[in-house]
């Protein structure tokens, strides 16, 4: 929800995705229940690494961004739609709609990442701009009944070519996960961030 609530600030339309139904409740809660910040402790229940005990008692307040206090111009539109990403966004009323499509730790949920890639060509007009952030973990690999293509992000960067994107921005930044930054244990990734641009010239992949 930050970067959506980011977006609206700036005086973007923006409109975010989720399937899970426990981010859902969360995603509700912060966009359409919440009217001031709360004061959390995330940390209480971790009895171990903890370089002091102070580290696992300190609060944190929540969001940190309020989506309450955006206000929006007349025409623009900030909402959250429910549901599968393949199943919601391949459709006419998506087709060539967005100027910009962002992925946080997102492209590698899919069974087959080619059909996300294929999708989020397919929502965005020419020229326009797809951000991706996020490691490739792949959900669904050695899931048992599951289909997974697992590409390695050298195969990616050569498919998006070839998927009509042009690559402008191509690097790899480190980033923490659910940790605690006080914390002896910290777990990270080097994501792969990128910035590609919808082909004008370029023929529908076949």
């Amino acid at each position: 929800y930050q970067r959506r609530v980011h977006g609206a600030r700036a005086g973007y339309s923006c409109q975010g995705n989720e399937f899970s139904f426990f981010m859902l409740l969360g995603a509700d809660y912060v966009l359409n229940r919440c009217r001031q910040r709360s004061t959390i402790h995330p940390y209480v229940h971790q009895t171990t690494n903890n370089i002091s005990r102070a580290d696992a008692l300190r609060a944190a307040a929540v969001p940190d961004v309020l989506p309450a206090t955006t206000q929006l111009a007349p025409r623009q539109a900030f909402s959250m739609v429910a549901g599968d990403f393949l199943e919601v966004y391949p459709t006419l009323a998506h087709q060539g709609r967005w100027d910009a499509v962002v992925t946080c730790f997102f492209i590698d949920t899919a069974h087959s990442i080619f059909s996300y890639i294929d999708t989020i060509r397919h929502c965005l007009r020419p020229g326009g701009v797809w951000i991706n952030f996020g490691p490739l973990l792949y959900h669904f690999a050695e899931m048992r009944g599951e289909a997974s293509i697992e590409l390695a992000l050298d195969d990616l960067r050569a498919l998006l070519p070839r998927m009509g994107f042009r690559v402008e921005r191509d690097e790899l930044r480190t980033a923490n996960y659910t940790t605690n930054q006080r914390s002896m244990l910290q777990i990270s990734y080097n994501c792969a961030f990128f910035v590609a641009v919808r082909d004008p010239e370029a023929a529908a992949p076949a």
